[in-house]
């Protein structure tokens, strides 16, 4: 739950507010390989407090960047984030 309030809130709103792209990329191809390694959910295989925190802030980021996906964006391919 700490790595979401620690990056993904601060990083995903500093890119919905103008910032760089490029932190938040970064961030969600992380995001996506602990997905992989703990799978399904963020932190293992039971829905944890961290799914619930980080869920309003990807799903924002979804709607405004569209980059939560299956490799159709170059900049960011995250097809596990997307099923989760």
């Amino acid at each position: 739950r700490s790595h979401v309030s620690d990056k993904v809130i601060p990083i995903g709103k500093r890119a919905v507010l103008g910032g760089s792209k490029d932190d938040l990329f970064q961030l969600l191809e992380q995001l996506e390989k602990d997905v992989d390694k703990n799978g399904p959910f963020l932190c293992g295989k039971d829905i944890t407090v961290a799914d619930c925190a980080a869920f309003p802030f990807l799903w924002r980021i979804q709607n405004e960047y569209n980059c939560l996906g299956d490799g159709h964006d170059a900049d960011c391919d995250t097809p596990r984030l997307k099923a989760w």
